[in-house]
């Protein structure tokens, strides 16, 4: 029985630290949100292969946005679907007013599978200074 209870205890503890393993090599399909400031925000959304999202209301947006965003409204009832709309192999640079609503956007495009996403620290508060 002794033998038993211990061999049993050695293959679980393999296979717990094969998973542990196989989580550190970046196996898992995880996505990576990132806060960036706006001088990097500034420079990283003039590349062609990236998405920027304004997650303001249409309101909000026509007072002021930066060049080139496309307005998905956080509180539209389309929201998801309209994400979903975006190629998720592609950055996503995301920004609201102060930061708070492209912070809800950023979990839920992560929910969304999409692999990368900055959230600009400050929002279009701080863009606009």
């Amino acid at each position: 029985m002794k033998k038993i209870i211990i061999l049993l205890l050695t293959v679980s503890t393999l296979i717990s630290c094969e998973t542990k393993a196989q989580g550190k090599k970046g196996i898992s399909n995880t996505s990576v949100i990132e806060k960036i400031s706006v001088s990097k925000f500034n420079k990283s959304i003039v590349k062609k292969d990236i998405q920027l999202v304004d997650v303001r209301t249409p309101q909000e947006y026509a007072q002021g946005h930066v060049s080139n965003a496309k307005n998905i409204n956080l509180f539209d009832a389309n929201f998801k679907n309209n994400l979903k709309q975006l190629d998720k192999n592609k950055a996503v640079f995301l920004y609201c007013r102060s930061g708070k609503r492209s912070a809800k956007a950023s979990k839920i495009l992560k929910e969304l599978g999409f692999k990368k996403v900055y959230d600009l620290k400050g929002g279009y508060l701080a863009w606009s200074r």
